[in-house]
């Protein structure tokens, strides 16, 4: 059963975009199509994206041969923001069942109307204030994915629905992050070879390192999808495999060969995209032609001393190098120069992998080798041989990774189309036996990649797959590889020409591992990105409860670090894979309530203790004398808009109070409608609301009734008949009779029953 789908799936499902141009702010808005709004007042996108998810939903359905099942559990939902008025959306699926899906999109505001602009990929759908483009023009050109959308009339309400349909799905199938094109290069060996790294993520931004055209780059984005922004040149470079860089958590450091010279430096990753470098390039080693060190692998020890793997060529031999800078500032000062071996072979390749205390491991192969290594505690160990069963048929064809001071080895093996993988523990030694990752791979132009999550010590072992043009990975758990590969990226349009064009992030940065490849048989090549997000460590349940702990709030955005969730209808933001110390936000309506940190070492389940608070509000009228019975009273985020409204409710007749429950404890706009309906404005102010149980009177200033009240109780009243005790003596008001005087209105009346 073909898998071919997949990842051409995940494209669509990746690249969907929402964009939203207010067509003039202080119109009503698209949630609330009722309420007044207060003009000339500044629009809160973070509440709008807040709302316009509490109206819109996904839905996954599985077919089972007579009717369509909700399957939403299988979906997750990302969204991320480019910018305040874009939102990416991400859908993620493990299929529980094989057959046919289909996922539908929907909002439940009443649409006035809709644009198609792209064929039948882009829809521009108009409300009344918005337009929000509905973006799936990057999945025009993919095969097999059926498409349908409408809108839809109920109740004489015009709601817009979108939906796509695939077939033929088998059980198991994992749906996720689609590549990215980072950029386009000359050269086929832009990030090659995979015992190399080439990116990161650090500063809120992936960061991805290539060559082209004779020189070596570097690109960041905040959005993995979207890589348009500019390079940044680094220094001439001819190939790949010349260039290797490393990332220690604070200071990205690389390596970089070109005409004899072999350069070094060093700098801190900044969230504006910039590197600020610690020194100028350093000058690692250059004679001249007849002798230079090339084929640089950078690692950084945990001193953050720098080491460089590489060749040297001196009198026409080649032999396997180890270098230490004494440096730990930037410059650069040779403090190791090792040679690993005096045996003459120009493939040569070395990789080393840093440990603990200052301790490395070094991995040196050449052609048609089973690979060696060397341990450096101080001193160097004599030469181990037992890395692997097999040998390589190309010296590049490896990877490596630590956890603490033990080593994991993944390789091609030659003519037996496998590979494999080993690990060395320390103080013992390498496994008697390698272990089978994967079959049916070419052993001369395939070769693996490996990562490590560092949250839990689970290993990522990559691969292309030349023929099928497919990218695998598979995942080994204390020990234990998966049974099959996951089938992550499909390739086929564009063709993997060799399976060791490629390269991963060396561990886990920020919850995400990395990969760049490189696609297409002839230039321009395409340098793709993927990644996947870990899912490591403890669940954190957090439930948003107001300040006396009786109420859940739905709708809150609670930031765990630079992550966040909305609580749900019960309250709660659940994540997994939560270690280590986490800060806590919660906003409500734009407002911060409550500030908090977990150290996060089990599970945990807590509650938010927020300070959201009831607060009762008196209308009055406008000399004070007197309540008003049925007013709308209204408290908003300051802007007067509805997408800002918080709460709402209708005075009583007796006290003319109305309780508002949970108001953020911050300065909030009220206004007091005449009408439930807002079309009539009568007050109009703010209030810091400043504890639980906070109470205050607003007073009617503008399009109230004008009077002369000559009794002390009165109730000014909206409509119906209102009763006020007095003692033993009822003051009863009938219904306003409008008298014109002085083009005012007088509508008060009294009669003692």
């Amino acid at each position: 059963m073909t898998k071919k789908w997949f990842p051409i799936l995940a494209i669509f499902l990746a690249l969907t975009t929402l964009i939203v141009v207010p067509i003039h702010v202080d119109a009503a808005p698209i949630l609330d199509n009722n309420i007044s709004t207060v003009a000339s007042l500044s629009f809160d996108w973070s509440i709008f994206w807040q709302q316009f998810k509490n109206h819109s939903a996904w839905d996954l359905e599985w077919f089972d041969g007579v009717n369509w099942i909700s399957i939403k559990g299988d979906l997750s939902i990302v969204r991320a923001f480019p910018n305040q008025t874009t939102c990416k959306i991400t859908l993620i699926f493990d299929a529980s069942h094989s057959g046919n899906y289909r996922l539908t999109f929907a909002i439940d505001e009443k649409i006035r109307d809709y644009v198609q602009k792209i064929d039948k990929f882009q829809y521009e759908l108009l409300y009344d204030g918005y337009s929000i483009v509905f973006d799936w023009s990057d999945c025009a050109e993919i095969v097999g994915l059926v498409f349908s959308h409408g809108v839809k009339e109920i109740d004489g309400e015009r709601f817009f629905w979108f939906r796509i349909r695939r077939d033929g799905i088998p059980i198991g199938a994992h749906i996720k992050i689609d590549p990215a094109v980072v950029a386009t290069s000359s050269s086929y060996l832009a990030v090659s070879y995979p015992y190399q790294r080439k990116g990161f993520y650090a500063n809120t931004r992936f960061w991805a390192f290539y060559v082209d055209s004779g020189t070596a780059y570097y690109e960041s984005t905040t959005d993995p999808s979207d890589w348009s922004g500019s390079a940044t040149s680094i220094g001439a470079c001819t190939y790949g495999y010349e260039f290797s860089i490393w990332f220690d958590g604070t200071y990205i450091h690389y390596a970089r060969y070109s005409a004899y010279y072999l350069k070094y430096r060093r700098g801190i990753p900044q969230s504006s995209g910039s590197i600020s470098w610690s020194a100028v390039e350093q000058t690692v080693y250059y004679v001249g032609s007849s002798d230079y060190m090339h084929l640089p692998c950078i690692t950084v020890d945990s001193g953050g001393y720098a080491w460089i793997g590489c060749v040297r060529y001196y009198n026409g031999l080649s032999y396997a190098k180890a270098l230490k800078n004494s440096q730990n500032d930037g410059t650069w000062t040779t403090g190791i120069n090792y040679t690993l071996t005096t045996t003459d072979s120009a493939s040569w390749v070395v990789e080393i992998v840093p440990l603990t205390s200052l301790k490395v491991y070094v991995i040196y192969v050449y052609n048609g080798i089973a690979p060696k290594g060397k341990l450096y505690s101080g001193g160097w160990s004599s030469e181990e041989t037992d890395l692997a069963d097999y040998t390589l048929a190309t010296s590049y064809l490896f990877s490596a990774v630590n956890e603490g001071d033990h080593v994991h080895f993944t390789y091609t093996r030659a003519t037996t189309e496998q590979i494999r993988y080993n690990k060395r523990t320390y103080g013992v030694g390498w496994g008697a036996t390698d272990v089978l990752v994967a079959a049916s791979v070419d052993e001369t132009y395939m070769a693996p990649a490996l990562s490590i999550n560092t949250a839990n010590n689970n290993l990522y072992c990559f691969w292309m797959q030349i023929g099928t043009d497919h990218v695998y990975y598979k995942k080994c758990v204390s020990g234990t590889w998966d049974t099959n590969p996951t089938d992550w990226q499909d390739e086929s349009t564009d063709y993997i020409s060799y399976g060791y064009l490629f390269t991963s992030w060396y561990q886990d940065y920020g919850g995400y591992i990395g990969l760049l490849y490189v696609t297409k048989a002839s230039a321009p090549y395409n340098i793709k990105f993927a990644y996947l997000t870990m899912a490591a460590g403890y669940a954190l349940n957090l439930r948003v409860m107001d300040f006396d702990l009786t109420d859940a709030i739905s709708g809150a955005v609670v930031y765990k670090d630079s992550d966040y969730l909305t609580s749900d209808a019960e309250g709660w933001a659940n994540w997994t894979g939560v270690s280590g110390t986490v800060s806590i936000e919660v906003t409500y309506f734009g407002f911060t309530v409550n500030t908090t940190s977990y150290t996060v070492t089990s599970d945990t389940t807590d509650d938010l203790h927020c300070n959201l608070y009831d607060t009762t509000v008196t209308a009055k009228p406008n000399n004070n004398q007197g309540i008003l019975s049925g007013a709308n009273v209204t408290a908003y985020n300051n802007t007067g808009t509805s997408i800002g409204k918080i709460k709402s409710g209708i005075t009583a007749d007796i006290t003319g109070a109305v309780t508002l429950t949970n108001l953020p404890n911050a300065t909030l706009r009220f206004i007091v409608y005449a009408k439930s309906d807002y079309s009539v404005i009568i007050a109009n102010t703010t209030q810091s609301i400043t504890s639980d149980g906070y109470s205050f009177n607003i007073v009617a200033d503008q399009n109230y009734a004008t009077t002369t009240l000559s009794w002390d109780y009165v109730i000014i009243w909206a409509g119906g008949l209102s009763i006020l005790s007095l003692g033993t003596l009822p003051i009863i008001l009938r219904k306003f009779k409008k008298q014109k005087k002085g083009g005012e209105k007088t509508c008060m009346q009294r009669k003692y029953a």
